[in-house]
């Protein structure tokens, strides 16, 4: 939002994110027609905010997207939509005991459990085959990452890296926002709610204006006109 703002008109934004989706989601819209049937342009760019803990979401361990899409590595190693995260008997069996509103079970088998080596590969395949789709469906058009890093994030680096050996292009938060590593505080909105804030927004869409759009922020190009 903030980006087609201060694009002062010159871009069209669409925004697909909701509260708590996450790579699943996205790759779904691309696969099932969603973007296509929503959006009334050709894209030049998709952006991606990525968080490590899309890693649990893509494994279905949050207990908000029992619904949600469900994606497998098939044998030959290829990303497959297999229906929701609901469909097994094993997940209607964990609604009618109710286990997701059990501590224990989310230490074991929910958000809380240490990601596994497949889940990561399962997360990592998903944003690149999200890639892929985006870019055969709208040739020449760019996809990009920006990735952020929270403090317990323990597979910050595995992610980063195994994002840029599938030749993705990943821009660390950690670079845009200034002092981001070392005063997190700055940017979220609050001790109890460590969501981005005004502030993060608006560095963010000056960042994806001038570095990945080609475009300067409106003070930028205010500045420029007047020299």
């Amino acid at each position: 939002y903030r980006v087609g703002v201060k694009s002062a008109g010159r871009q069209r934004v669409y925004h697909f994110a909701f509260h708590g989706y996450g790579s699943h989601q996205m790759l779904a819209h691309l696969e099932q027609g969603v973007v296509r049937r929503t959006i009334a342009c050709r894209p030049r760019h998709a952006i991606y905010q990525a968080i490590v803990p899309h890693i649990a979401r893509a494994a279905g361990r949050t207990f908000w997207d029992k619904n949600g899409p469900r994606y497998r590595i098939a044998p030959d190693g290829k990303i497959v939509f297999s229906g929701h995260f609901n469909d097994t008997p094993a997940a209607a069996l964990i609604d009618v005991l109710r286990l997701r509103d059990m501590r224990i079970y989310l230490r074991l088998f929910g958000d809380q459990r240490p990601y596994s080596s497949a889940d990561i590969e399962l997360f990592l395949g998903i944003v690149q085959r999200s890639r892929d789709v985006f870019r055969q469906q709208y040739p020449h058009a760019e996809f990009h990452v920006l990735l952020w890093h929270y403090g317990s994030d323990q597979d910050y680096d595995k992610v980063v890296h195994g994002l840029r050996a599938r030749q993705l292009d990943v821009r660390a938060v950690d670079e845009i926002l200034p002092q981001y590593a070392s005063h997190p505080a700055l940017y979220e909105i609050g001790a109890h709610d460590v969501h981005p804030n005004p502030r993060a927004h608006d560095l963010i869409a000056d960042y994806v204006l001038a570095d990945i759009l080609g475009q300067a922020p409106p003070r930028q190009a205010a500045a420029a006109a007047r020299q």
